[in-house]
């Protein structure tokens, strides 16, 4: 059962990962184009696994607990072998490029316009969305 969570949880975060962020996308890019960040995809694509990864440990730790959960994001390739980040390779694999300097970058860009990411260096490196700016949020709660 736990391996078909795993299978589950990375074919949800492949769709997301094709979805537009759930925040104000038109506030977004009208505070990206004050700070003067140029955005591509990449920031959207980032910004939708990363919050989507937050989604999924806070649903599958209410099934099986926040250490299965975990394991679980883990064994599913989204979270780094060693820590509680999104994996930079995968976050590299989902906007195309070579380098996880590619995702670096962006997740820079993403904190000029006041996301809160935590970040984990080397070659298990990783990140995780701890908050995001009150302007970026929907009327509906998110």
């Amino acid at each position: 059962m736990e391996e078909d969570i795993a299978v589950l949880t990375q074919s949800r975060l492949d769709r997301v990962a094709r979805s537009r962020p759930r925040g104000d996308l038109w506030e977004f890019l009208k505070r990206a184009y004050e700070k003067g960040v140029k955005v591509d995809a990449g920031h959207l694509i980032i910004l939708s696994v990363l919050e989507e990864a937050n989604r999924l440990l806070e649903q599958l730790s209410k099934t099986v607990g926040e250490k299965r959960a975990k394991q679980i994001l883990k064994e599913a390739g989204i979270y780094t072998k060693t820590g509680n980040y999104v994996s930079g390779e995968l976050l590299k694999e989902y906007i195309n490029r070579e380098s996880r300097v590619a995702v670096h970058n962006r997740i820079n860009d993403l904190r000029k316009l006041g996301f809160k990411i935590d970040g984990k260096p080397g070659p298990d490196g990783g990140y995780a969305l701890v908050q995001v700016p009150d302007w970026y949020r929907k009327s509906e709660g998110i």
